[in-house]
């Protein structure tokens, strides 16, 4: 959208959009695909049809010709290049794996439950658990819950709304564990007066 608003020219020089993941595959095999789990975080994926969200691309007069075909995880693109194989001396097979790291989590989530609840942290803190479709109701908006795919079968339903509390007590969590081991280290090596003045 930025680009469409504050570069037109170079939006309009585009061939292909590639999320980073599917570069790599793209550099690996030269073959343009684009992953389903990190396709859904653009929110140009239809819930429904799966596929990219013709309308509303053409609505926000994005061009369509960049968008590459949606693949699933566990596809097989190809094979490395020449100058791949070359270059590392064997051939192999590249298979797409969940590319979204958290849909990976999620897909790895060690449970047979139906509709298992679920934290993930890294980068933030999600916690959500698994529908089979999508809720995109008026009241799912309200509820600031965002949805993302982990798999054609299988969507993960995200609950966003307690990312930030939870990063911020993970983070003061860990901050008080610092200071509590860095003020243990001093007492360590202060005499018994320090430490008398120091509680």
């Amino acid at each position: 959208m930025a680009l469409r608003k504050n570069a037109q020219e170079e939006l309009d020089k585009a061939d292909k959009l590639l999320m980073i993941p599917d570069y790599f595959h793209y550099l690996l095999t030269g073959k343009p695909v684009q992953e389903y789990t990190n396709a859904t975080t653009t929110q140009l994926v239809d819930p429904v049809t799966k596929d990219w969200n013709w309308e509303l691309i053409r609505r926000l007069d994005y061009p369509e010709h960049i968008f590459q075909r949606i693949e699933l995880p566990g596809h097989e693109i190809g094979t490395l290049r020449k100058v791949i194989r070359e270059e590392v001396g064997f051939d192999c097979k590249v298979i797409l794996p969940a590319t979204h790291d958290t849909g990976a989590a999620v897909m790895a989530v060690p449970t047979v439950s139906e509709h298992p609840l679920y934290i993930s942290s890294g980068t933030w803190s999600l916690m959500g658990t698994e529908l089979t479709e999508a809720d995109c109701s008026r009241n799912s908006c309200q509820k600031l819950l965002s949805k993302s795919w982990r798999s054609q079968k299988r969507m993960s339903f995200w609950i966003t709304r307690l990312v930030c509390k939870l990063w911020i007590r993970v983070d003061f969590q860990l901050i008080k564990k610092k200071w509590h081991d860095i003020i243990n280290h001093t007492m360590s090596v202060c005499d018994k007066g320090w430490r008398t003045v120091w509680n």
